[in-house]
């Protein structure tokens, strides 16, 4: 179903956010910590399984950590500048 033009423009700048994207901010924000799939989930608002699969290809471009179920983010400050 189309939209109009005006609401196509006028896209919450939050939904136009990549999953990968909030996945970074939110353990940057959080980097004494770690979280697990499903809490990282919840904290973005995303689907687990979409945040499994960001949180992989994420650690393979190391930016992130992973220690059994539990994600944080890297430690080598290089990689996030």
């Amino acid at each position: 179903m189309p939209i109009s033009i005006t609401e196509f423009e006028t896209v919450d700048p939050e939904e136009e956010r990549s999953t990968a994207e909030l996945i970074v901010e939110f353990l940057l924000e959080n980097n004494e910590q770690a979280f697990t799939r499903s809490e990282i989930a919840t904290a973005i608002d995303r689907a687990p399984n979409t945040v499994g699969t960001n949180l992989s290809r994420l650690k393979e471009r190391g930016l992130v950590r992973h220690r059994k179920q539990y994600w944080a983010i890297t430690d080598d400050g290089e990689r996030l500048t």
